[in-house]
């Protein structure tokens, strides 16, 4: 894939994914709390956010296995469908554990994510 292509891919796809992050916030999340549902899922399984987010994004790894397992069936609306909503399920996993990290460790923690460095300020 040429250059070009690549980051026009990339620009489309994290566009669109922030659509659907944004859209389905009232969907699936309450007005105090994005990872709402995660939380009640949690409580209701007896586990973390965190396992109970992993459980519903082995659903969509599976779909992505599946389109390379079978690529004869991928169609371009399932291509964009199914990559999409595993970077989702990153960026919400990442936020799961942003949050935990920032319960245990307090603010410095949420303040050194802001810049491009990992918490040990590396």
């Amino acid at each position: 894939m040429e250059p070009k292509q690549f980051d026009k891919l990339v620009n489309h796809r994290l566009e669109s994914c922030k659509k659907v992050l944004c859209s389905k916030e009232k969907e699936y999340s309450s007005d105090e709390d994005r990872l709402h549902n995660f939380k009640v899922a949690a409580d209701f399984l007896g586990t973390t956010p965190e396992k109970a987010l992993m459980g519903m994004w082995v659903k969509h790894l599976v779909s992505v296995l599946d389109l390379i397992n079978n690529p004869d069936t991928v169609t371009p609306h399932l291509l964009k469908e199914k990559f999409g909503d595993t970077i989702n399920y990153s960026l919400l996993a990442e936020a799961c554990l942003t949050e935990k990290m920032v319960l245990e460790h307090g603010e410095e923690v949420a303040n050194s994510l802001d810049d491009d460095h990992d918490i040990t300020g590396r």
